[in-house]
């Protein structure tokens, strides 16, 4: 922009440029905004129903930090993660599990076939297999 010399013409340069920075810093408080409440909706911290009224008091300059403070310190409100969320990735140690546990019977078959009862075999196996029997679950007592 070429400096005017005219007082006139420079004032309304700079008017036209305080118009374009309130106009821009308008904008972003509105999509800052958006952003808080979308992430705040992400999270359960506010219902649809109350997304405009956050907005409006997000909207005023008076009340936009105590908005912000209320909307952060909330609880959830609403639930938003599935309760099965993630268990379809226990389906590998489910199958470890039921693996580990036919190794087991496989090896117990083999000790019984020498001759050893039931429980001395599954002891026996034990002994000799400690890392088979480690991952496992144990009934609590």
């Amino acid at each position: 922009m070429k400096k005017a010399t005219d007082p006139k013409i420079a004032l309304a340069n700079v008017i036209a440029e305080r118009d374009a920075a309130i106009a821009n810093f308008a904008a972003e408080r509105k999509e800052r905004i958006e952003l808080l409440l979308e992430n705040a909706m992400l999270r359960g911290k506010i219902t649809i129903a109350e997304r405009t009224g956050f907005r409006l008091k997000l909207a005023n300059v008076e009340t936009f930090d105590t908005a912000l403070i209320e909307v952060a310190s909330r609880g959830q409100v609403v639930h938003v993660r599935s309760v099965t969320e993630g268990l379809g990735n226990q389906k590998v140690a489910i199958a470890n599990e039921q693996d580990r546990a036919a190794s087991v019977r496989d090896l117990i078959k083999k000790e019984m076939a020498s001759g050893l009862d039931y429980d001395e075999a599954f002891e026996t196996v034990r002994r000799q297999n400690p890392r088979l029997f480690a991952l496992m679950k144990h009934p609590q007592k």
